[in-house]
């Protein structure tokens, strides 16, 4: 570890580079918050603890290798440690400096000035590394303190600062509605949730008004008794809020949050987090990596952790296309970000094709033993299919497209997706425009008389039934008897056989083999329906009656589809 020393406005300590184990270094700056994301057993949470033992000099490190420090100096450090300690003094040295965890002697100074030497004794005054296991504790009521002992706790700085008193208050109403209040009572400082308290009208004396406060603050109920959401969300802003700390720690900050309090959490720490402090964080919450981009933008570095056998493999994303993804408002309001707490993405152009597919995926997974940490996502029409496989491959997710088979009617789109995955179009050229021309060759004039007697043909069959008022279901067959007879819409109708036969039919197959190896799936049977043509009607009430019709997912009828997501390789 090495350590470089600058000057700021006050003392601080930053990590300015991690050294992975896999041979990766991260830069960073002194006001970064970096977020650790990926699929479970990762080497998230790892991550953490192992540049908190490089910190702290202490030899668990899996994922991490080592850390960088940078040591900020400032004019005067005794005067900024002064205003956060408490000070006693030692008859042989001088003043000793005491705090939450620390002491900072006389021999850690030179010149008013913290000495970077001694950094491994004092580096509690700057960093705090908060685990899920100990943050419901920290909002229990620690014991009043004596005259001149020093903080063991942060709601002794609450109660001592009115600053942070009220900054933390007006932090917990934003994500409950209520204010926060410390309390006292005969040996405890419990901290009270409810409206602030004002007393009216005269009072005898001094005594009577505090005593009247106390008593109408005691009928207030007490924030160590109420859930683990409040407790854990006070518990981490009781150490965010306290001016010492320049380095957090922090493991899933999200836990025991639902996920609108999990949002209001990420963008409060923007808030708490001036420019002169820095955080590291594990999270699970979408919601919560959302919170915390829609703030502070430029602040934020994730750095998406896999792994392959025993090897944690590191990526960092990149801070502008990270920023651009967020500008676009479909991706922002999707769950687009969800992808990297995955191991793979899969996109399709709707939500009924993502319906049926993760069902069968689910169904062969659990046959196989295996979980299943593949995340289905729609984007609403083929048209926004590169927008997002482009986002996917800024986040460095794993991904897969399932586009419809017609979107080979588009030589721009199929062409731009291919390049976006990896592929190089010319060496596939040739094999589409043969299956291009083999759907032309298919066009023929779409006639009025032909579509007359179609939709006539539709309602007669109706009429036979006794059918009076059209449902969803009975409309959307209508809507399907007006066929433009082009070769694409017959081939999106019935599937790659309707193609002519000889070079089309050869053509289409080694196609599909190119597009199947960069990651796009085409279904060759058309559309989505004729996975099991048993089932009429169209779209995600069509996947529920198949649901319905045949609920034992070893039914026969799935083979089809199933022999479909089993070439995904998920």
């Amino acid at each position: 570890m090495n350590i470089t020393t600058i000057e700021g406005n006050t003392p601080a300590l930053f990590v300015n580079s991690i050294n992975f184990n896999n041979g990766e270094t991260i830069r960073l700056n002194k006001n970064d918050i970096v977020v650790f994301v990926g699929p479970n057993n990762a080497g998230k949470s790892q991550s953490l603890k192992d540049i908190y033992a490089c910190i702290k000099n202490q030899h668990r490190k899996i994922v991490v290798k080592d850390v960088n420090l940078t040591f900020q100096n400032s004019e005067n450090d005794v005067a900024f440690i002064e205003s956060c300690s408490v000070q006693s003094k030692d008859p042989n040295s001088g003043y000793i400096y005491s705090g939450m965890n620390y002491y900072i002697w006389p021999y850690h100074l030179e010149s008013n000035k913290l000495t970077s030497g001694y950094i491994n004794d004092f580096n509690s005054f700057f960093i705090t590394e908060l685990r899920t296991d100990n943050r419901l504790s920290i909002v229990n009521p620690p014991t009043i303190l004596k005259e001149n002992d020093a903080p063991t706790h942060p709601i002794h700085i609450v109660k001592a600062f009115p600053p942070v008193r009220e900054m933390l208050s007006n932090f917990f109403h934003k994500a409950f509605g209520q204010s926060l209040i410390p309390g006292f009572d005969s040996m405890n400082i419990p901290l009270h949730i409810g409206s602030p308290i004002k007393l009216e009208g005269d009072f005898v004396d001094e005594q009577t008004r505090q005593e009247e406060f106390k008593r109408r603050l005691q009928q207030l109920p007490v924030l160590h008794e109420q859930g683990d959401g409040m407790r854990s969300f006070t518990g981490i802003l009781l150490h965010l809020l306290l001016p010492n700390y320049s380095c957090f720690i922090i493991d899933e900050p999200e836990s025991f949050l639902h996920p609108p309090q999990a949002r209001i959490l990420g963008q409060i720490f923007s808030e708490a987090l001036s420019n002169d402090k820095q955080a590291f964080i594990s999270t699970h919450s979408q919601d919560f990596l959302k919170g915390l981009i829609n703030s502070c933008p430029d602040r934020v570095k994730i750095i998406r952790v896999t792994r392959n056998g025993d090897t944690n493999m590191i990526k960092m994303l990149d801070n502008e296309k990270l920023n651009n993804i967020w500008k676009d408002s479909l991706l922002r309001y999707s769950n687009i970000m969800d992808s990297v707490f995955h191991e793979t993405t899969v996109v399709c152009e709707s939500d009924s094709d993502c319906r049926l597919y993760s069902i069968i995926l689910d169904y062969l997974k659990a046959e196989e033993g295996k979980p299943n940490s593949t995340l289905f996502i729609h984007c609403g029409g083929k048209q926004r299919l590169p927008l997002v496989a482009t986002a996917l491959k800024t986040l460095g997710v794993n991904f897969r497209i399932i586009p419809d088979l017609d979107v080979l009617n588009d030589s721009n789109l199929i062409k731009s997706l291919y390049e976006i995955c990896g592929g190089q179009w010319p060496t596939i050229e040739k094999r589409y425009n043969v299956v291009a021309a083999g759907a032309k060759s298919l066009d023929k004039p779409t006639l009025l008389k032909d579509q007359r007697e179609r939709i006539v043909e539709t309602l007669s069959e109706f009429e036979k039934d006794g059918i009076k008022d059209l449902n969803k279901k009975q409309l959307d067959k209508l809507k399907k008897t007006i066929f433009e007879h082009k070769g694409w819409s017959l081939i999106k109708k019935s599937g790659i056989r309707a193609l002519p036969n000889g070079d089309p039919q050869e053509a289409i197959g080694d196609l599909n083999t190119a597009l199947n190896q960069v990651g796009i799936h085409l279904p060759l049977v058309g559309e989505l329906e004729n996975f099991i043509p048993t089932v009429g009607g169209h779209g995600p009430s069509w996947v529920e009656d198949v649901i319905n019709k045949y609920p034992d997912l070893n039914n026969a009828v799935y083979e089809d589809v199933k022999r479909f997501v089993k070439t995904l390789d998920l």
